[in-house]
């Protein structure tokens, strides 16, 4: 028999946190490429990421590679996919801007309480909209808090 397959979604925590772990743990050399050491399995052992099974980490990496967030090339072997990390990959521009507006904790709250009106489930590309109005609402009331100069 083979293994159990279990239906997927997109878990926006699961997405905030692995693109967190992987900044955490990318590291370049002197040239500014890719540490050739840098696998899945360092990334998957980041201490953020243990709430996760392997299966939903999997899922994923592979949704974010497909939103251009994470650059890497995908072999396909054996019934399953295996990312291959090149001297030129990790995170992408697109991935940097988004973790940007993800990474305050406040500004990730007021995104999940929007989008949980919608029942929680939104596309990537929406909740990088929702973050990023959240982002720019905060730092228009802190523009707004300070006294002119």
């Amino acid at each position: 028999m083979g293994k159990e397959v279990k239906s997927m979604k997109l878990d926006p925590s699961c997405v905030r946190d692995l693109l967190l772990a992987l900044e955490d743990c990318e590291t370049i050399n002197e040239q500014g490429v890719l540490s050739e050491d840098f696998s899945l399995n360092t990334l998957f052992r980041q201490s953020r990421l243990q709430k996760y099974d392997v299966a939903q980490l999997r899922y994923t990496f592979r949704m974010l590679v497909d939103a251009k967030y994470i650059a890497c090339h995908i072999n396909y072997i054996k019934g399953g996919y295996i990312p291959m990390f090149g001297v030129a990959d990790g995170i992408t521009y697109e991935g940097h801007q988004f973790i940007a507006n993800i990474r305050n904790d406040g500004v990730w709250n007021k995104t999940i309480q929007k989008i949980a009106h919608v029942g929680g489930s939104v596309s990537m590309g929406i909740l990088s909209s929702v973050s990023e109005g959240v982002a720019k609402a905060l730092i228009d009331k802190l523009s707004l808090d300070q006294p002119s100069a």
